[in-house]
């Protein structure tokens, strides 16, 4: 409905949970783009960060089902302690999934990151 009154609508999703069935009701109902979260950019981060061992696949499984349905897709990196020095491994990863744009974030201390900002802060030398 959103989109037939002119909105641009937008997906912003871990991946976890989503099928290629679900990406192409998407598309028919409109859905202008979606953006995909990343913890990092190799599956060993991404499991001790997730806690998940099937993540890192599934995320990598929807980015393709996305472009694959041509919408513009977004990948986002949470920047951290743990993963800063992954940099441009991600950029890499964005480019082998075909990503448009790359959004390197930074962490924003609220609820749980606030209660753990300090494990989560770079190091001065990083």
């Amino acid at each position: 409905h959103a989109h037939q009154l002119g909105f641009y609508t937008n997906l912003i999703t871990s991946g976890i949970g989503l099928t290629e069935d679900k990406i192409a009701a998407f598309s028919e109902a409109g859905l202008d783009h979606i953006q995909i979260s990343f913890q990092a950019s190799d599956p060993v981060l991404s499991e001790l960060l997730s806690g998940s061992r099937k993540a890192f696949e599934q995320k990598q499984q929807i980015a393709r089902a996305v472009k694959k349905h041509r919408y513009p897709m977004v990948l986002n990196f949470v920047i951290h302690r743990f993963n800063i020095e992954q940099i441009d491994q991600m950029i890499e990863l964005s480019l082998e999934l075909g990503a448009d744009y790359v959004e390197l974030a930074t962490c924003q201390f609220y609820g749980w990151a606030k209660l753990n900002q300090a494990a989560l802060l770079p190091t001065s030398t990083q």
